[in-house]
């Protein structure tokens, strides 16, 4: 009756979490729209969701199709106002389902208890620690976030169905299909489960059946072939890669690679990599605990982590980057992001299993966890608070001027005047990121692209021109236009689809 009684309150505990984090998180992202890579999406039918993949990633491509494009063009909802409301809820639905996968790592082989919601809500702030690096990309853009997150999850997802599957026979098309779409998702999780998983099956070599060995093999090799058939690995590079020339000129990198490499790939991750170098030794030195799933679980993560290490080895193949002039793609922020959650959680499997040591007092372990979540939770609700009110809140009021002073400058044929301020980090009105010229005439922008997709929007023809502010307020008030306090305080683009509102006459 007691153990009842317990998990009622457990239950009751995490339900009251899930839904204060739901709550929290859609009001965080119900100021997001659409913006950066996401404008280059485009979608006519249902059909074109799951063909020619952008940038080669299929699960980011049709999930950033389906809520950029065709939801919103299926219930004639304006994209920006899709994101905001709809997609608030989505997101947080996705986040929450993900650090619920993360918390399952601290549960793999003991019942839910009491504190499962003090391990859920670690695992909610351990992401939004490491994402707070890139926030603006991962969480603000469909783009950033379904490719650079989700692939992270499945990752994880396939991590947890391998450890499990230790110790229950668990339905091996699961895995299979987890493994394939790890595959396809993008160039970091598909070299690290390729070389990962092979790793792991060689050295399993007698006790894994023909059969199983053949079949994971040949899954792994059909999702790197599909990949790399889509444009996976070379889409930042060009045909000279197929140049032997190329790769003889690379020699030369090696050495400035090579300290790149040790800067930004161990040293950067130094804290992570020996959390896990000192778990592994501890468990091996114990005498006391020589069981299957202690050495499995470890050539799995030594196995997962070197394809890791291989994948961030192998961008010497790209050269340098033009992100960052001059430097190798290792320093990508998106990279170290993925890489600080997977190392993460490969530190917590472990620590699952020294806490099975039972040396670990189960009550102290929990209250330290307690007691990191808080620090967390103080430490990036400053951020994150910061952040909207500084940076995600203004540039929402600048798109939504923007497109308001474009759409009534549309109406009334006329060149559109934007403000020089407008979009400064982020981009959508130049052709290319950063590039703008004071006075010059445009007419073409990757958002005028993307708008123009959506039937119950007026088409944009128009010339448009980045100068002053005085010059901006002056020629969208020769327009007939004007902002209202309410309007700008309570931003609804679904507004901008109609016409009268556009011209003050409703």
């Amino acid at each position: 009756m007691l153990k009842i009684h317990n998990n009622i309150i457990s239950l009751f505990f995490l339900f009251i979490s899930i839904i204060f984090v739901f709550i929290t998180l859609s009001y965080f992202f119900s100021f997001s729209f659409v913006t950066n890579d996401d404008l280059y999406f485009t979608c006519n039918s249902f059909k074109d969701l799951f063909i020619k993949p952008y940038n080669a990633h299929y699960i980011s491509s049709f999930f950033c199709k389906l809520f950029a494009v065709y939801l919103p063009m299926k219930f004639n909802i304006h994209p920006h106002f899709f994101k905001s409301c709809y997609f608030s809820y989505t997101e947080s639905f996705f986040i929450i389902s993900f650090a619920l996968i993360i918390t399952n790592l601290f549960y793999l082989h003991k019942k839910i208890n009491f504190y499962y919601f003090i391990y859920f809500l670690f695992s909610l702030t351990l992401i939004f620690y490491f994402v707070k690096e890139q926030l603006f990309l991962l969480l603000f853009v469909y783009e950033g976030f379904f490719r650079m997150l989700m692939p992270v999850f499945i990752f994880l997802l396939l991590f947890y169905f391998l450890l499990k599957s230790f110790n229950k026979d668990y339905n091996k098309l699961l895995i299979y299909l987890l493994v394939f779409l790890c595959g396809i998702s993008n160039e970091m999780i598909c070299i690290s489960v390729f070389f990962g998983l092979l790793f792991y099956l060689i050295s399993n070599r007698k006790e894994i059946n023909n059969k199983l060995f053949i079949n994971y093999i040949l899954i792994i090799i059909l999702s790197f072939i599909i990949f790399l058939k889509s444009g996976g690995f070379i889409r930042h590079s060009d045909n000279s890669i197929f140049n032997i020339n190329y790769y003889i000129n690379l020699i030369q990198y090696i050495p400035e690679f090579g300290k790149d490499y040790f800067k930004y790939i161990i040293i950067n991750h130094l804290f992570l990599h020996l959390l896990l170098v000192f778990q592994i030794f501890l468990l091996i030195l114990d005498k006391h605990f020589n069981s299957f799933n202690k050495t499995e679980t470890i050539k799995l993560i030594i196995c997962f982590n070197s394809g890791m290490l291989i994948f961030f080895f192998l961008l010497i193949g790209l050269g340098k980057t033009h992100y960052n002039h001059g430097q190798f793609w290792l320093v990508h922020s998106d990279l170290h992001v993925m890489y600080n959650i997977i190392l993460s959680c490969f530190n917590i499997v472990l620590f699952n299993l020294i806490r099975e040591l039972k040396s670990l007092n189960e009550k102290i372990t929990d209250v330290l966890f307690l007691t990191i979540t808080v620090f967390f939770v103080s430490n990036i609700y400053c951020i994150y608070k910061n952040t909207l009110e500084e940076f995600i809140k203004p540039i929402l009021k600048n798109a939504y001027k923007t497109e308001k002073i474009i759409a009534l400058a549309n109406l009334r044929n006329k060149n559109a005047y934007i403000n020089d301020d407008s979009y400064k980090k982020i981009w959508g009105y130049y052709y290319k990121p950063n590039e703008k010229e004071h006075n010059k005439l445009y007419q073409f922008s990757p958002y005028i692209m993307y708008i123009n997709q959506f039937s119950f929007i007026r088409k944009i023809n128009v010339n448009y021109v980045f100068t002053d502010e005085e010059s901006v307020n002056k020629a969208f008030k020769e327009n007939g236009g004007i902002f209202t306090d309410d309007e700008l305080n309570n931003i609804n683009f679904n507004n901008l689809m109609n016409e009268k509102f556009i011209i003050n006459k409703n």
